[in-house]
């Protein structure tokens, strides 16, 4: 239908709340009005938000807690919500963000439509993000998510953990290190720090066992990957949150943050994708900013996720000491055609994330600097830290030109 419907849009649109009300129990008729509106949205694309006012109220009497409409309308009533939010301009209506609420117990019901559920609250955290952190809504919203962490499958534990990563972001964007702070609060007053602390030191304890009666580790591989992004996106985001929050989650403190970065550690290697393991490189390498023991004593650890993530970014380069994750071209990928105002949101959202701002070489180089002269200068440094630090493992660092 593309914008051609417009011109006519007006003569459609009148007509369908007639018919929802002289539909009463049909409920096909309900679910073709309703796939009508989104069909008609999409198309319309900005200019459907003249019609907020007569779509609002029908997601609203399908989605609220309650209502008996939602065993037969909630699929299509959930494709129209998030059309009205993809094709929304900013700033949100007030209306709007009182639909919000209803996302609650759609998570409670932990059906198929969880996805399309978590997908409605990126939209929102994209399209009004400080409506969606006010302590209200934040609060019920980190809840929401520890309960689903508790039953949902494995393999949808990283739709949440996206949105926690979202939310760590947002929440930077917004108020760096104090409004971070709040969030990381919430995912220990939740739970979400406490369960994911408790999990990684329950593989750790089984990778510490040999032999016959050597543990298997409870957790699993791609969900350790899940977490573990949460804490790299916190720790890159504020390191002092980051080690106050695994902190006050865990019954033993510091042994549990160094537990947690053993882990971390031996999970770098499983991770697949060049963004997680540049977001992981460059978390850890903040951490340094706490000059702790427990992660200054992993210079060859640290040394050698430095090595391969450098040398990873660099391929393909001209510039060797460019990186092949940074994007600084935002405006150069718009395309010429008109898109929904999400899809400009997203795409910005995406290209701001330190990964694609951020290069991995310079990241480095100025903390390791600045860890240096914490210490006393290069010399103090060498004797305090890397005296221990294979050879081998230092010479192939040397090589990327750091220093």
């Amino acid at each position: 239908m593309e914008h051609h419907i417009t011109p006519f849009a007006e003569e459609i649109v009148a007509l369908l709340p007639p018919l929802w009300e002289q539909s009463g129990e049909t409920h096909l008729m309900k679910q073709a009005i309703l796939a009508l509106f989104t069909r008609l949205i999409n198309s319309m694309q900005v200019e459907s938000q003249r019609y907020h006012a007569m779509i609002l109220p029908l997601i609203n009497r399908v989605v609220e807690s309650g209502s008996e409409m939602q065993g037969y309308l909630l699929d299509d009533a959930l494709d129209l919500w998030a059309a009205v939010l993809t094709q929304t301009v900013a700033p949100a209506s007030a209306t709007l963000m009182l639909l919000a609420p209803h996302l609650f117990p759609i998570f409670e019901l932990g059906s198929e439509n969880l996805r399309k559920g978590l997908e409605i609250t990126e939209s929102y955290l994209l399209l009004a993000p400080s409506e969606m952190l006010q302590d209200t809504v934040r609060e019920r919203l980190l809840g929401s998510f520890a309960a689903l962490l508790q039953s949902v499958k494995p393999s949808a534990v990283g739709h949440i953990t996206r949105m926690l990563e979202v939310l760590v972001r947002v929440a930077e964007g917004l108020g760096g290190d104090a409004a971070t702070e709040v969030v990381g609060s919430g995912l220990v007053a939740s739970g979400i720090m406490g369960h994911a602390v408790h999990a990684l030191n329950l593989n750790w304890e089984a990778r510490q066992t040999t032999g016959p009666r050597r543990l298997r580790p409870p957790l699993d591989g791609a969900v350790a990957t899940d977490y573990l992004s949460v804490f790299a996106r916190l720790a890159l985001a504020s390191p002092g949150v980051f080690t106050r929050s695994v902190r006050r989650a865990s019954t033993s403190p510091d042994e549990s943050v160094a537990h947690i970065l053993d882990e971390w550690f031996y999970h770098f290697g499983n991770l697949g994708d060049p963004a997680q393991r540049k977001l992981s490189c460059l978390g850890m390498t903040r951490l340094l900013e706490t000059g702790e023991h427990w992660i200054l004593s992993r210079m060859q650890d640290l040394m050698t996720v430095w090595t391969d993530v450098v040398r990873e970014v660099q391929d393909g380069m001209e510039d060797p000491k460019a990186d092949n994750l940074v994007k600084w071209d935002v405006e150069g990928l718009k395309p010429a055609h008109p898109e929904p105002p999400e899809t400009e949101r997203r795409r910005l959202f995406t290209f701001a994330d330190p990964v694609h701002r951020t290069n991995t070489l310079e990241w480095i180089n100025h903390h390791l600097l600045q860890t240096m002269e914490r210490s006393g200068g290069q010399d103090a440094f060498q004797r305090e830290w890397l005296v221990n630090v294979d050879q081998d493992i230092i010479r192939s660092f040397g090589e990327l030109g750091v220093l």
